[in-house]
């Protein structure tokens, strides 16, 4: 079984960030129950989240429907929304967008590489703000010390090169990001992206299952694949060479 939750940022008619603060309703706690899925506000951002199933064209049905009636609300208020990897939100801004703005809404989570619980920046001291498409699945979660470098070499890597790095890279999205759950794993390297293209989002899926199934294990290790972040000791040239030579591409 797969689900995914993803977070889409809010424009203003010119282009410029707006807050969903207020309008949406639902919270991580007690989430708004629509058809097919779940909506939330995550400190600026729209969140939603899709029932899981293993059939890969209904999740992606599923995401169309739970995304439609998000944009939906943000159109009432004059808003779009956008799947952007990360954006600049000024802590002055924040403010006055009240202290939802200014808090973090994740609980902590793990990197498979150092076996800490990731760090990031303070959202009441910084102007960024990620954009996640976390991808839950359905596991032994024991296995994650191999299941996890396999999903970062067949899906992170790759949407890496497909789509270059983001600020996002360095902090939520960076490689061998994920959580236990009670159900598996939630994989939450991935950003938001992941949502705009059915192709890529079905495959991105597939690779998912592939790996739950055993496959992709251990190829990380051949190639050094081992990262705790892309703080540039890994560079772009490389990652898109080596998913180009292993024809992993997205």
């Amino acid at each position: 079984m797969f689900g995914h939750d993803t977070e889409l940022f809010a424009m203003n008619s010119d282009g410029s960030l707006a807050s969903v603060i207020g309008l949406i309703g639902g919270t991580k706690d007690d989430p708004r129950i629509v058809p097919d899925g779940t909506l939330q506000e995550d400190n600026i951002s729209a969140e939603f989240a899709v029932n899981c199933t293993d059939d890969i064209d209904l999740l992606w049905n599923r995401t169309v429907s739970v995304r439609q009636q998000l944009e939906e609300i943000a159109e009432e208020h004059g808003l779009r929304l956008v799947a952007v990897p990360s954006v600049e939100c000024p802590p002055e801004v924040a403010k006055e967008w009240g202290p939802a703005a200014l808090e973090s809404g994740c609980d902590p989570d793990l990197n498979i590489y150092t076996g800490e619980n990731n760090t990031y920046p303070d959202p009441s001291e910084t102007s960024y703000r990620g954009g996640s498409g976390h991808i839950h699945m359905d596991c032994n979660p024991a296995a994650a010390e191999i299941i996890v470098p396999a999903l970062d070499y067949c899906i992170k890597l790759p949407l890496i090169a497909k789509f270059g790095g983001s600020v996002r890279d360095l902090y939520h999205g960076c490689p061998g990001n994920y959580r236990i759950k009670p159900y598996g794993i939630e994989y939450r390297s991935p950003d938001n992206r992941i949502v705009d293209d059915e192709d890529l989002f079905k495959e991105v899926i597939a690779r998912a299952r592939r790996v739950i199934r055993g496959e992709f294990w251990g190829q990380q290790h051949t190639h050094g694949i081992a990262l705790a972040g892309l703080d540039g000791r890994v560079p772009e040239e490389f990652i898109r060479d080596l998913v180009s030579s292993e024809g992993l591409e997205l």
